[in-house]
């Protein structure tokens, strides 16, 4: 067979595969072009809108409240459900507690774009999830979508105004048929549509403020601390200070029990690698309003710091303990990075409880730790 001929067997071969190809192609295209222009349920809803979030869920044996439904942002219409309610203010790029006892505690970034601005955006409506139109009180009562039972999730922009109002009723029941659904069954505010929300996973549903508190009280790189300090009842309130010196990785005793060896590097540093990451068991109190003598905290009973240079940057975190609590294995904590008393777990407060002098080796007659001063005005070559 020539090589003209066989270029034209092959030729055509491709054309005749390139059909199915281009019809495949433009399927999808067409799928991915009619899924685009699904109708949402808040069209034109974005996240950068909005300033302020609103969790309400009805307090249980309420009073039954007919529909059609007011508005829930009308103060008359509700007064008319008693509810259990959240609110998370956006502060440049965090989000924190909007009202409260705990106003301004900082609250999971990544849980509120989750579990509330995500599904607030891709929420369709169209034929494939309507399941009732324009739904009777009975009906709106049987999906629990009235107003004393759904649970309310607002969304207000800078200004104030509402971008998005959603009632939250009961999850379907899981086999629907030969499928198995997960989802559950929602509405717009003045609407009464009842739409089938299909999750894409599980929607985490909460006004347990607890479960939304971001609990991190600092993290810090400890490659990049250059003192660390603590000071505890086994140490009689004095202080004791390790130290790098110009760049060195070995820590130094700047402030040290008398009667010591060298400092144990390893102990050191295990130390040091606990303090990177603290978090809070619990958020209490705003400082101010905490009673700090009766939680150990007036003096502290421990007191833990780092310095962490970046460049010609320094800044030093500290954390101060104090009493265990009577009911948990917890002590009261403040932090430097906090204006809220907490509590922290006694495991993340054991290795700051030992004595000082644990940390060093015993003296003995030739002991003497490194002074990295000494170094610099050592003579060279013996001279």
């Amino acid at each position: 067979m020539s090589h003209s001929k066989a270029n034209l067997i092959l030729a055509a071969a491709a054309v005749v595969l390139a059909v199915p190809t281009m019809l495949t192609i433009r399927g999808e295209s067409a799928m991915f072009t009619a899924m685009a222009s699904v109708p949402h349920l808040f069209d034109g809803f974005t996240a950068d809108n909005v300033k302020t979030l609103v969790i309400a869920q009805p307090k249980a044996n309420q009073p039954a409240v007919p529909a059609p439904p007011p508005n829930p942002s009308d103060p008359a219409a509700a007064k008319k459900v008693e509810r259990d309610v959240l609110q998370f203010v956006r502060a440049d790029k965090k989000w924190v507690v909007g009202q409260g006892e705990l106003q301004n505690a900082a609250v999971q970034t990544q849980r509120i774009d989750n579990d509330l601005i995500k599904h607030l955006q891709e929420i369709r409506t169209d034929k494939q999830t309507v399941v009732v139109a324009d739904a009777s009180d009975e009906v709106l009562a049987k999906y629990d979508l009235t107003e004393d039972k759904a649970m309310i999730v607002q969304a207000f922009n800078a200004q104030g105004q509402p971008v998005a109002e959603l009632l939250i009723g009961k999850e379907p029941d899981q086999k629907q048929g030969t499928e198995t659904v997960h989802g559950v069954f929602v509405r717009k505010t003045g609407s009464r549509d009842v739409v089938l929300y299909e999750m894409p996973q599980f929607w985490r549903r909460s006004v347990k403020l607890e479960e939304w508190l971001d609990k991190k009280v600092h993290q810090i790189e400890t490659g990049k601390i250059v003192k660390f300090a603590f000071k505890n009842p086994a140490s009689d309130g004095a202080e004791v200070v390790f130290e790098k010196k110009d760049g060195s990785a070995t820590w130094i005793a700047t402030q040290a029990p008398v009667d010591v060896g060298a400092p144990r590097q390893t102990e050191i540093e295990g130390m040091v690698q606990r303090f990177g990451i603290v978090n809070a068991q619990d958020v209490r109190l705003p400082l101010p309003r905490a009673n700090l003598g009766e939680c150990g905290l007036k003096p502290p009973l421990y007191e833990i710091a780092a310095t962490v240079k970046d460049g010609d940057t320094e800044r030093t975190y500290t954390i101060l303990a104090g009493k265990k609590l009577d009911d948990k294995n917890e002590v009261y904590m403040t932090s430097s990075e906090s204006q809220f008393l907490m509590t922290m777990p006694m495991y993340l407060l054991s290795p700051y409880e030992r004595n000082p002098k644990d940390l060093f080796d015993p003296k003995t007659g030739g002991d003497k730790q490194p002074d990295p001063e000494a170094k610099k005005d050592a003579p060279k070559d013996g001279k």
